[in-house]
């Protein structure tokens, strides 16, 4: 099942452009130079993308085990109820 999910998000990766062109206006000024007024910079995509399946990755693997295996967390033994506790398993000297 994971390998069928895993073909589908290369395929969907495979289809974005990552050359895309950076935006520049660039203007002239009165006497002739050229000035850059504002730049866009595009955010690193690969990078981008690689962080967030890994960060998918980790929450999946927390909740899968977190889902089967929750005793790590819970124990693997019933809690025990203080009502049913004894004085005597308490420490508590009788009223005497």
């Amino acid at each position: 099942m994971l390998l069928s999910r895993g073909v589908t998000i290369f395929k969907c990766a495979r289809n974005l452009n990552f050359n895309k062109p950076t935006i520049i206006n660039i203007r002239k000024s009165s006497d002739g130079a050229k000035w850059c007024y504002r730049s866009i910079t595009s955010p690193d995509i690969p990078w981008l993308i690689i962080t967030e399946i890994c960060g998918g990755l980790m929450w999946w693997w927390v909740l899968w085990n977190f889902w089967h295996d929750s005793a790590h967390i819970f124990g693997h033994f019933p809690y025990p109820r203080p009502v049913e506790w004894s004085d005597e398993e308490l420490g508590i000297p009788p009223d005497d």
